[in-house]
């Protein structure tokens, strides 16, 4: 929307948003077992020796592409099924999945079984459509959690160590200029602020946050 004039709207006052952050350490155990898993699969030879593990985890992940109606439909086409894949170099005869098909088939992507508990916990979020069309991208309640998991292994894998209470900013370059403070008791009882860089002076406000850690997409980055 464009006022009389010419020109941007003016940003709406950013979002107070509050969050019930207690809830956050029933997570450690789950933030923990996917770092820890990080760890082990990056250690020399780890990749090589757990070959094994790996092809049995993809073929438990085939053996669900069945429920899928979009991946029954794609595999038939190309004369596959999801007994085909087997082991990690099969995975180079299966089709890729384009971005078309999570715009037009998104729903049709999910495969689980019916009645299975996990399909409670899934919601399709529209995604921001900063690298194209908005897409349907399934979640749970897990996966924003697991970028807790791999700052842990890099802190780990680095040997650094975060301050007491830490400050964690995510750089935001995304329209709408929504802007938040939460804590953070999954790292450090730190807070979590994020800061969006369409609205002015962002880099003064970035300065005097301070943060430990930085978090943001390639357009952020390439703004800092």
């Amino acid at each position: 929307m464009t006022p009389r004039g010419g020109g941007p709207a003016p940003l709406q006052p950013a979002a107070r948003i509050v969050r019930r952050t207690a809830s956050q350490r029933g997570y450690e155990p789950e933030i923990e077992r996917a770092a820890g898993e990080l760890e082990h699969w990056a250690r020399p030879g780890a990749l090589a020796a757990g070959r094994a593990e790996l092809d049995r985890r993809l073929r438990a992940v085939a053996a669900t592409l069945g429920h899928s109606p979009w991946y029954r439909e794609t595999l038939r086409a190309a004369g596959l099924g999801p007994g085909d894949l087997q082991r990690l170099e099969d995975l180079g005869h299966f089709p890729v999945l384009e971005r078309r098909a999570l715009v037009e088939r998104g729903a049709d992507l999910l495969a689980l079984p019916p009645g299975d508990p996990r399909a409670g916990e899934l919601v399709l979020v529209r995604s921001s459509g900063s690298t194209g069309e908005p897409v349907a991208v399934p979640r749970t309640r897990l996966d924003l959690l697991h970028m807790w998991a791999v700052l842990r292994f890099f802190l780990r894998r680095l040997r650094r160590a975060l301050p007491s209470r830490p400050r964690v900013v995510l750089l935001c370059p995304l329209p709408g200029g929504l802007e938040y403070s939460v804590r953070l008791p999954l790292v450090g009882d730190g807070a979590l602020h994020r800061l969006s860089l369409q609205r002015p002076r962002a880099l003064e406000r970035l300065r005097r946050a301070r943060p430990a850690v930085l978090f943001s997409d390639p357009e952020g980055l390439h703004w800092l």
